[in-house]
């Protein structure tokens, strides 16, 4: 389904953007890391990452489904590839953890420290 060259142009698009990043952040405020981090410009490219990768596994899992030997039993873990990298990119998207983590604080009145995060 996905060849070699279909890869290296995405890889090729990915590295693309990454250096527009790092290029613009430099030339608009001197800082390379500008547009990387909760909420910035490269956080979509990751979810779009993640959601590949995940979109992957799951074309592994239905290439698995019509496996008639005794492999596909193993299918199942390929399913939970698929969910858990549609779960990172919902996380990455939606900051689930970081909002966990101040509900955590808030509800057992815990004080906010480096151990604690």
């Amino acid at each position: 389904m996905f060849t070699k060259h279909f890869l290296k142009k995405i890889l090729l698009l990915d590295l693309l953007l990454i250096a527009f990043a790092i290029g613009r952040g430099l030339w608009r405020t001197g800082n390379p890391g500008r547009y990387f981090g909760e909420g910035r410009f490269i956080m979509g490219l990751s979810c779009a990452q993640l959601l590949g990768v995940a979109a992957l596994a799951f074309l592994t899992l239905r290439a698995r489904s019509k496996d008639t030997s005794g492999a596909n039993r193993y299918r199942v873990i390929w399913l939970l590839v698929s969910a858990g990298f549609v779960f990172l990119a919902c996380d990455e998207a939606f900051e689930i953890h970081e909002r966990m983590d101040r509900v955590i604080h808030h509800v057992f009145a815990i004080k906010e420290t480096k151990f604690t995060d």
